[in-house]
């Protein structure tokens, strides 16, 4: 596995859902699960993708993922979420924030013009 100190994924045109590709972005990172008392040093995750309301689930399995001991450098979770519906657009906070701390996380809501709709970060 590389010292990744970040790591970018734009995953907005991909015909696959949220439900295939947050898996599929957990499968990479999960034999660092095994290091055993040492931490990687990633520090940053941005993430873009489109986003779908039924698919709002997928992105507890990120913040199980990241609040792993394996991840205490972890400095920022950072996501652009975007959709042309703004009503069917915003990832519910709390299945981001439950275990990943909120002052890691910054959530960016955007519309199809890519203006930002709703930005979240902690202070």
């Amino acid at each position: 596995m590389p010292k990744l100190d970040s790591f970018v994924s734009d995953i907005c045109d991909s015909r696959a859902g949220t439900d295939i590709l947050i898996p599929w972005i957990r499968s990479f990172f999960e034999p660092l699960l095994k290091l055993d008392g040492h931490t990687h040093p990633l520090r940053h995750f941005n993430l873009v993708v489109s986003i779908h309301s039924y698919e709002t689930d997928q992105y507890a399995v990120l913040d199980r993922l990241f609040a792993e001991p394996v991840f205490a450098p972890l400095e920022m979770v950072s996501i652009v979420a975007k959709g042309s519906n703004l009503q069917k657009l915003f990832i519910p906070i709390e299945l981001l924030g439950h275990k990943l701390p909120f002052r890691k996380l910054k959530v960016d809501f955007q519309t199809g013009d890519n203006t930002s709709a709703f930005l979240y970060q902690a202070n």
